[in-house]
C-alpha cells in the first residue's frame, strides 16, 4: 500500500485519539483547570478598570489592588444587603405558610369524605391504572430487616460531611482569586512569555489572537452585564408592582443567576413564584409566571441571539452545543465558561491554520462561499434552493446581475470543470448540470433581450464542452442590452465549421470561451486558424478562472493570435464593448474612402 494512503487512513484515528485524550485530561484535571479558566475570565472583566487607572498615572500594582479591593467590597456589600433581606424573609416566612398550606390542601383534597382536589384525583387515577395493569401481588410480603441509623445530620455529625466540600470550595476560590490577581499584575510578562513560547514566526498571529479575544470578550461581557441588569431591573420592578415582597433581592438574584445561560432565569424565578403562591388568591402567582415567561422569551429568544451571537462571532448552534458539552464535562460552572472558551477556540482557528476547523465549526463567518453553495445545490438536484440563492444574491444592493454571474455562477461551473477533470463527473452529469443551470438562468435572470438592428455580431466559440457553452450564455447576459448579437458555435464544431460560420456572419469580434485546462489546445488552434483567415478581426479569449501569475496560457494564446485575454465577465465585457462600438464607424469610413484610379 502507498505510504501516503496509510497516512490518510490513520489521520482520522489519530485525530479521534487526540480528542478522546483531551476530553479525558479536561475531566480529570477539572479541579485545576476550572479555577484557571475562571481566573482568566475575571482578569478580562477587571482589566479595563485597571487600564483606566494606569492611564491616569497610577502604578499597575496599586491599580490592581484598588480594583480587586473595590470589587470585593462591592460584592460583600451586595451580599450583606441580600443577607439582611433573606433574614427578614425567614422571619416572615410563617406568614406565608398558612396560605401556602391552604392552597396545597385545596389541590390535594382534605380527606376521603370531602371534596377531592385535582392532585388527589390525579393520584387516584394513576393508582387505579397501575393496579389494573400490574394486578395485585399475591402472597405475603417478605419481611425486611430494620436498620437503625443514627442521626448523622444533627450536631457535630454534620461537620465531617461539610468539611470536604467547604474545603474544596475555599481552595478553588483562593486559587481563582490568586490567579486573577497574578494575571492582572503580570499581564505584560505573561504575554511576552507566550510570544517567546510560540516563536517569532507566530508573533503576528499571536498578537492578533490576543487582541481579538480581548475585544470579543470585552464586548460579550459588557453586553451580558447590560442585558442581565436590564432583566433584573424589569423583573424587580414588575415584582414590586405585583406586590411580591423583597423584589430587590429577587432582582439581584436574577442579575447574578442569568450569567448561567438558559437555566439561570428559572432558578431566579423559583422563590418569587413560591412567595406568590403563598399570597392570598392565585392572581399574583399567575402574574409572576407571566412576567417570567415574557421576559424569558424577550431576552433568551430575541435579544441575546441577536446581540451576543454576532458580538462574539460564534454561531448560535455552536454556543448551544458548546454549553451542552462543557456542562456535561464540568457541571454548572462549565455552563458559565462555555461562551468564553468557545470564543477563544474560534479566534484560534481563525489565525492558526492547524486549528482552522474550530473557526469553520464555531465561527460566525459563512463556512462556504456562495458559488460552492450553488454548486452543492446543483449536485443535490435542488433547483429550488439554487434559484433562491441566486435571487437572494440579486436582492443585495451591491450585487448586479453581472456580478452575480461573475462571482457565483461562473465559479460554480469552474468547480464542475475541476470535478470533471478529476473523473468525478461524467459527460452525462455535465450535460444534465448545464441544462438545469441554463433553465435557472432563464428563470432567475429572465429571457435575453432581442438585439437591436445596429447590433454587431460576436462569434462566440465554446472551447471543450457544454460548460464553455454555458459561459457564453452568461457572457450574453453580461453585455449591454441590444448592443451585440452573439452567434454561438458549439464545442463539437470542427475548425472548418468555425471558419465557415466566420465567413458567413463576418463578426466584429471573436470570443473564445474556455474553462481551463480542458479547452486550452482547441482555443489555441482556433485562434491560430482565425488569425490566418482574418488578422484584422480582434480575438478575445475568456478564461473563466483565476490564473497564477506565471501561468503560460495567456502568452500561448497571444502568440497564437489572441488580442486580449480576460478572466471574468467584467474584463471580457470591457474588452469587447469598445470593439463593437467602434466597428460601425470603421465600416462607414471604409465606405466613404473613394476608390483609387487604376
Amino acid at each position: 500500500m502507498n505510504p501516503s494512503s496509510v497516512v490518510d487512513l490513520l489521520r482520522p484515528l489519530v485525530v479521534l485519539a487526540v480528542l478522546i485524550a483531551t476530553v479525558f485530561i479536561l475531566f480529570v484535571a477539572s479541579k485545576i483547570l476550572i479555577p484557571i479558566a475562571l481566573g482568566i475570565l475575571l482578569s478580562f472583566v477587571l482589566n479595563p478598570a485597571v487600564m483606566l487607572l494606569t492611564r491616569r498615572g497610577v502604578r499597575r500594582s496599586i491599580a490592581v489592588g484598588l480594583v480587586v479591593t473595590g470589587t470585593t467590597l462591592i460584592v460583600l456589600l451586595l451580599l450583606l444587603m441580600l443577607m439582611s433581606q433573606v433574614s427578614d424573609f425567614t422571619q416572615r416566612l410563617p406568614e406565608f405558610q398558612a396560605n401556602f398550606r391552604e392552597k396545597l390542601q385545596n389541590l390535594k383534597g382534605q380527606d376521603s369524605e370531602g371534596p377531592r382536589g385535582p392532585i388527589a384525583r390525579l393520584t387516584d387515577m394513576l393508582h387505579d391504572l397501575s393496579t389494573e395493569i400490574q394486578g395485585e401481588k399475591e402472597g405475603e410480603k417478605v419481611a425486611q430487616p430494620v436498620r437503625i441509623v443514627g442521626d448523622r445530620w444533627s450536631g457535630f455529625g454534620l461537620l465531617p460531611s461539610l468539611a470536604g466540600p467547604v474545603t474544596s470550595l475555599l481552595g478553588a476560590l483562593s486559587l481563582t482569586i490568586g490567579l486573577t490577581v497574578s494575571m492582572l499584575l503580570l499581564r505584560d510578562d505573561l504575554r511576552n512569555r507566550v510570544f517567546l513560547l510560540l516563536g517569532d514566526r507566530h508573533l503576528t498571529s499571536t498578537t492578533r489572537v490576543m487582541d481579538e479575544v480581548s475585544q470579543r470578550m470585552s464586548r460579550y461581557l459588557i453586553i451580558e452585564v447590560i442585558l442581565n441588569a436590564s432583566f433584573g431591573t424589569l423583573f424587580g420592578v414588575s415584582l414590586a408592582i405585583l406586590g411580591v415582597p423583597y423584589s430587590f433581592v429577587w432582582a439581584m438574584l436574577a442579575f447574578c443567576l442569568r450569567f448561567v445561560p438558559y437555566i439561570g432565569t428559572w432558578l431566579a424565578a423559583i422563590f418569587p413564584l413560591l412567595l406568590a403562591i403563598g399570597a392570598p388568591g392565585w392572581l399574583q402567582a399567575y402574574s409572576v409566571l407571566g412576567v417570567v415567561l415574557v421576559l424569558t422569551i424577550l431576552f433568551n429568544n430575541v435579544l441575546e441571539p441577536m446581540l451576543i451571537s454576532r458580538t462574539v462571532g460564534v454561531t448560535p448552534i455552536a454556543l448551544v452545543v458548546s454549553m451542552a458539552f462543557w456542562t456535561w464535562l464540568w457541571g454548572p460552572i462549565g455552563l458559565v465558561l462555555a461562551t468564553p472558551i468557545t470564543v477563544g477556540l474560534s479566534v484560534l482557528g481563525k489565525y492558526f491554520p492547524a486549528l482552522r476547523y474550530f473557526d469553520v465549526m464555531l465561527g460566525h463567518t459563512p463556512p462556504i462561499s456562495e458559488d460552492l453553495k450553488l454548486y452543492q445545490r446543483l449536485l443535490a438536484r435542488d433547483d429550488v434552493d439554487a434559484a433562491d440563492l441566486l435571487k437572494n444574491q440579486l436582492a443585495l444592493e451591491e450585487k448586479t446581475p453581472e456580478l452575480v454571474l461573475d462571482e457565483v455562477v461562473l465559479p460554480a461551473m469552474n468547480r464542475a470543470r475541476q470535478d470533471a477533470d478529476r473523473g468525478q463527473l461524467s459527460e452525462e452529469d455535465i450535460d444534465e448540470l448545464v441544462e438545469r443551470m441554463g433553465q435557472l438562468l432563464e428563470d432567475v435572470f429572465g429571457e435575453l433581450p432581442a438585439p437591436s438592428n445596429s447590433a454587431q455580431t460576436v462569434l462566440a466559440c465554446a472551447g471543450a464542452d457544454r460548460l464553455d457553452e454555458l459561459a457564453i450564455q452568461c457572457f450574453e447576459r453580461a453585455m449591454p442590452a441590444g448592443l451585440v448579437r452573439v452567434h454561438r458555435v458549439q464545442a463539437t464544431a470542427m475548425a472548418g465549421d468555425v471558419l465557415a460560420e466566420f465567413a458567413e456572419h463576418k463578426p466584429a469580434a471573436v470570443l473564445l470561451s474556455v474553462f481551463p485546462p480542458t479547452g486550452n489546445a482547441r482555443a489555441r488552434y482556433l485562434a491560430k486558424r482565425l488569425d490566418q483567415v482574418a488578422p484584422e478581426t480582434p480575438i478575445i479569449a475568456g478564461l473563466w478562472t483565476s490564473l497564477e501569475a506565471n501561468d503560460p496560457l495567456p502568452v500561448q494564446l497571444t502568440t497564437a493570435g489572441v488580442l486580449h485575454v480576460g478572466t471574468s465577465l467584467a474584463e471580457v465585457r470591457s474588452l469587447i464593448v469598445p470593439v463593437v462600438q467602434v466597428r460601425p464607424h470603421l465600416v462607414r469610413q471604409e465606405a466613404e474612402v473613394p476608390a483609387l484610379p487604376s
